[in-house]
């Protein structure tokens, strides 16, 4: 419970110095948003778009999931994408991988998590079609950061 009270105490508490660093700056972030970059990423706690890209609030439109997939059937990130580009007039996609995923390692291994599967067949089908790539690295460390990137 102390880590859910932590969690808004800083919160309220970074609210309130940029609030006295900047009077207008929560004014001027409701008004609208024009990022120029839609940025699609992973939802590993360990790498958060801004903090990997070193960006402000604000400069980036964020879509994360697990293992920083693209997928032509999945309605979520098609409809991020179109608002990016469409409504928010972003410039730039970028997908981003990151090292240690642990959705591309679980891509690797032909162990089953359950639902998870569904969203890893299709880097496990990535994994398959470039097997003889991937085999040809020294360990697995090496075929995750292939994968991933």
């Amino acid at each position: 419970m102390e880590r859910y009270r932590r969690i808004f105490t800083d919160d309220a508490a970074r609210a309130e110095s940029m609030t006295q660093e900047d009077p207008g700056y929560f004014e001027r972030q409701a008004k609208s948003q024009s990022p120029a970059f839609l940025y699609i990423g992973c939802s590993d706690s360990r790498a958060p778009a801004n903090s990997v890209t070193g960006t402000l609030p604000g400069e980036l439109f964020v879509h994360c999931n697990m293992a920083n997939q693209v997928h032509p059937s999945d309605l979520n990130m098609l409809a991020v994408l179109q608002f990016a580009v469409d409504v928010l007039d972003a410039k730039h996609v970028m997908v981003v991988g990151h090292t240690s995923c642990g959705g591309v390692r679980a891509a690797l291994r032909d162990a089953r998590y359950g639902l998870v599967d569904n969203r890893l067949g299709n880097l496990r089908a990535i994994r398959r079609l470039h097997a003889a790539e991937l085999g040809a690295l020294p360990d697995d460390e090496a075929r995750a950061e292939r994968l991933a990137n």
